[in-house]
């Protein structure tokens, strides 16, 4: 019941808080309106979240980190000296 309830603890919590901090007040209605915020959207974006991964081969997820960082630098230095 709970996972259904609540699919995203931490991202209720920063909703709630964010909403807070982003309205100037805390009348009763921010309050109101940020705790359906923070219930509602977890609970529509919960189909949306990716299943997690497993890695089954470190050595080329390795390999991948390695060859994207050195395009990276790669181009880096390509911008800088035109």
């Amino acid at each position: 019941m709970k996972n259904r309830l609540f699919p995203a603890p931490l991202l209720s919590i920063a909703l709630f808080a964010l909403w807070l901090m982003l309205n100037p007040s805390l009348a009763v209605g921010n309050l109101l309106l940020a705790a359906v915020v923070a219930l509602l959207a977890p609970l529509f974006s919960a189909p949306l979240r990716p299943l997690p991964v497993r890695v089954r081969h470190p050595r080329v997820l390795l390999r991948l980190i390695i060859a994207v960082g050195h395009d990276v630098i790669e181009s880096n230095f390509m911008v800088a000296w035109k």
